[in-house]
């Protein structure tokens, strides 16, 4: 791997322009304490910049560019015959401690050689820079061609720019936030056809002494990213604020929620339960729950929310592993229905929608909750109440316990001798054996097709073959469904114990499940 300490330069300018583009700028250094981060600015309608850390070896690349051209030779000014307006112009000054480039030109540029087309040794230069930049074009001209087969963002193009991200993080050790937003915009401009960068989008109802607009960490067609490095309970704040710009629903159409932290900050602080858990969140029920977060957001905001939507829905989309125990996590957040809440001085002006109600969860209960999200087709709703059920119960059916705190039941012993005492001997040292059962039960629950389940409105013969046989197989399937529930309870005792779990709606809902909100149409 090259020596940063020799192919990066100490200085770094490169402007350009065409008659019919935007202005492209590349800046180096931007700040001394944030390393090598290179700065890149488009001054189209919609203005935009992107910080990028580039690699070794693309800095490398960039000074074998250079030498290839001859670019420490060009001379200092090229300009063309006539100066009209619509010719390109250009400037470049890259300073390394030996040696340097100085160069600027207007409809004109140096030679790479008598068959070489105008501009081929400048277009060179500008491939290697745009390496510096992940891949976007500068001056026409891109180090790589994007992966083809994706043109929007959507969930597998942000899984993939996360997992992209999470290798290009593995070794960094300053765990700066611009490293995560360089490394997630180039993740996504391999993907995407859209610019990817830093934008800025209207947050109504909120007090801005400042300006009605405010930063986004990374904006492209629409989606909009907050990212946090360790400290996930700021992200609250972003949640809120991305709730409001979604609200307004301009520059913000699709919002999201990423960070890079250790896996036991994503367990332990009070806002990873945002992570942790996908479903629907009241904000009033978030700050109450979590006051020493909120606080901390309070003081380090500059702005003061005003009126926002009241919930969110949280989808979980991606989730990527770093070297160290540490992990990338992106939150998709939707908004879930015109309900505002209003504030004053960071305090919600009403408590979560009702009051508390108890609820017991029982076996069956997790039973019933698991086995609804095996099926293919099953909505967010059903996954938010399992994972509910499962963080306030501390039971989770997907996951096998380390041992078996349950009892089997008498009939286990006495019906399966002689072999009884050998397999529960097994059981008892591995309970996964069981739990890989209890996962062949859940596709039991899956109700079964008979040979009326084809039809919608049924031709008169196969009409007088279900008035005969239908109530007998609905009885059966009945019969069957009862069985597995029966096997599946019994099953689960044995792993995890009897289930009595006494709680409330409003444990519940801060585990992201509405309790009283109901299932809502399957076709929402």
């Amino acid at each position: 791997m090259p020596d940063l300490s020799v192919v990066v330069p100490v200085r770094l300018e490169a402007w350009f322009r065409t008659g019919v583009g935007p202005e492209e700028r590349l800046s180096f250094p931007v700040w001394p304490n944030k390393g090598a981060v290179v700065k890149f600015e488009r001054a189209a309608l919609e203005p935009r910049r992107a910080l990028s850390t580039p690699t070794a070896a693309a800095w490398a690349g960039l000074r074998r560019a250079c030498e290839m051209t001859g670019a420490f030779s060009w001379s200092e000014q090229y300009t063309g015959a006539a100066l009209a307006t619509d010719l390109a112009e250009w400037s470049l000054e890259i300073e390394w401690p030996d040696r340097r480039v100085r160069s600027r030109g207007h409809g004109a540029f140096p030679g790479l050689g008598p068959d070489a087309p105008a501009g081929a040794a400048l277009h060179r230069v500008c491939a290697a820079l745009s390496r510096l930049v992940d891949g976007r074009d500068v001056f026409g001209c891109s180090s790589y061609r994007r992966t083809r087969g994706l043109a929007s963002v959507n969930n597998a193009a942000i899984a993939d720019a996360v997992a992209y991200s999470a290798d290009r993080l593995r070794h960094d050790d300053r765990r700066l936030e611009v490293r995560l937003d360089s490394a997630l915009s180039a993740g996504l401009h391999r993907r995407v056809r859209a610019e990817c960068g830093e934008g800025m989008a209207v947050l109504p109802g909120w007090r801005n002494p400042k300006s009605e607009e405010r930063e986004i960490d990374v904006l492209v067609d629409g989606h909009a990213f907050e990212q946090k490095v360790d400290d996930i309970d700021q992200q609250l704040w972003d949640a809120l604020k991305l709730a409001s710009m979604l609200r307004h629903g301009q520059t913000v159409r699709h919002a999201y929620l990423v960070a890079w932290a250790p896996k036991e900050t994503f367990d332990t602080a009070p806002a990873g339960v945002l992570y942790r858990t996908a479903g629907v969140w009241d904000f009033a029920d978030l700050v109450s729950r979590l006051p020493a977060a909120w606080q901390k957001c309070l003081a380090d905001g500059n702005n003061t929310p005003l009126e926002t939507p009241a919930r969110i829905l949280t989808e979980r989309i991606a989730h990527a592993d770093c070297r160290d125990g540490r992990e990338i996590r992106a939150v998709k957040l939707r908004l879930v229905d015109d309900e505002q809440i209003s504030w004053d001085e960071g305090t919600p002006q009403r408590t979560h929608r009702a009051g508390e109600i108890p609820v017991t969860l029982t076996t069956t209960d997790l039973i019933e909750a698991w086995a609804a999200t095996l099926d293919p087709q099953a909505s967010w709703w059903h996954h938010a109440r399992q994972e509910a059920y499962a963080a306030v119960s501390g039971i989770d059916l997907r996951t096998a316990p380390e041992r078996l705190t349950g009892k089997t039941p008498a009939w286990f012993d006495v019906e399966a001798e002689p072999w009884a005492r050998l397999g529960s001997a097994a059981l008892d040292g591995n309970p996964r054996q069981l739990h890989g059962f209890l996962q062949s039960i859940g596709k039991a629950f899956v109700p079964a097709h008979t040979p009326f389940s084809m039809y919608l409105e049924a031709p008169r013969p196969v009409a007088a073959f279900h008035q005969q046989h239908a109530q007998q197989l609905k009885v059966a399937e009945a019969s069957r469904l009862h069985t597995v529930r029966a096997m599946a309870n019994e099953v689960v005792e044995i792993l995890y114990g009897p289930v009595d779990v006494s709680t409330g709606t409003a444990e519940l809902a801060f585990h992201g499940f509405d309790a009283q909100g109901g299932e809502p149409d399957p076709d929402w």
